[in-house]
């Protein structure tokens, strides 16, 4: 590092006839100073310069190290030394968006424990470099876009809105091709709060994770009652229809198709306009607890038949306690229709 003369050594040189004066002296030394305020540090050269190496105070590191072509212009012929040299690593770069450090005695140290650089090498340095990363910035309006085709992928029917979008994540990303996939589906229906998570991929590299949510309008139409419909009743064409309501306020299980309500009897008093769900209804009984019944039993080719008396209801197939009149035991058999219970031995 050079020093800075001073006034006393100055006048060492200066003529007995004192030619220079006081006023000179001042103009050079302010000179002088003005040259090592702007520190650089020059190693000598020592023969032909055909290798300078200027690093620049600012830079910008491109991948994940700081390399030595980021920092500095290197000048040479030889295009193989160029490339070697320029691949000499200071560390760690920062993360994207970041800044980090590095003092000129640290590259100084650095580039001497190289020693097969030329000792013909001019080298300037500045006392310290600012390095900052490359980095991409991901929209807000692209996840968003994400988001919706995610949802729109999964839903396939009806229309949905989204509302409340949040994003969460660093979306400063290093510089590349990039990537972005659905890592994470979200766990319901796509309806309501939603949340997935994205991975971040850069040149085929993992990079980070976004997490996106939102709120999820989705309307459809549902099987909901016409009119008020009473405790047990079997539902026709003319108690219900289908009504479009936002399902992100409505309870689950509910029935979209009106051929899956109609037959069935309703467990439970209906409002004009409640939407039907799957646990609402059952399917009536064919057979009534009391119900005079043909008890018919079967074995191989052979089938024998007489009068019983259900003591249960049952819907078709159902499995029912009969007592058989003539004998006056009971057997479980299978409902077949509304007069016909079946038991096998």
């Amino acid at each position: 590092m050079a020093m800075k003369p001073t006034a006393q050594q100055l006048n060492r040189h200066l003529p007995a006839n004192g030619i220079l004066c006081r006023g000179m002296i001042t103009v050079v030394l302010v000179l002088l100073h003005a040259v090592l305020v702007r520190a650089t540090i020059v190693a000598p050269p020592t023969g032909d310069a055909s290798l300078g190496i200027t690093v620049r105070s600012e830079a910008q590191a491109l991948g994940d190290l700081i390399l030595l072509k980021d920092l500095a212009v290197i000048s040479t012929t030889d295009s193989r030394l160029k490339s070697r040299i320029g691949d000499i690593a200071f560390g760690g770069a920062p993360k994207p968006g970041r800044e980090k450090r590095l003092s000129g005695r640290r590259i100084a140290s650095r580039l001497k424990a190289e020693k097969w650089i030329p000792d013909s090498a001019v080298i300037r340095l500045p006392a310290q470099v600012l390095v900052s990363r490359a980095w991409q910035q991901v929209s807000r309006e692209s996840l968003q876009r994400l988001f919706q085709d995610y949802v729109a992928s999964k839903v396939r029917s009806g229309e949905f809105e989204v509302r409340k979008f949040k994003v969460r994540g660093d979306l400063k990303l290093p510089t590349g091709r990039l990537q972005l996939a659905v890592s994470s589906p979200a766990r319901n229906n796509l309806c309501g709060s939603v949340r997935v998570r994205i991975t971040a991929r850069v040149d085929g590299r993992k990079c980070g994770r976004i997490t996106l949510s939102g709120w999820v309008d989705r309307y459809e139409q549902v099987v909901c009652a016409s009119r008020p419909i009473p405790r047990h009743a079997v539902l026709s064409e003319t108690d219900i229809a289908l009504q479009r309501i936002n399902l992100s306020k409505a309870p689950t299980n509910l029935i979209v198709h009106i051929n899956d309500a109609v037959g069935s009897r309703i467990k439970q008093r209906l409002d004009t306009g409640a939407c039907l769900r799957t646990n609402m209804l059952e399917i009536p009984p064919l057979v009534r607890k009391g119900d005079r019944v043909k008890l018919v039993a079967r074995g191989g080719h052979l089938a024998v038949s007489t009068v019983g008396i259900a003591r249960k209801n049952g819907a078709k197939d159902d499995q029912i306690p009969v007592e058989n009149i003539t004998s006056g035991k009971t057997v479980t058999g299978r409902v077949i229709n509304e007069s016909t219970v079946e038991v096998l031995f």
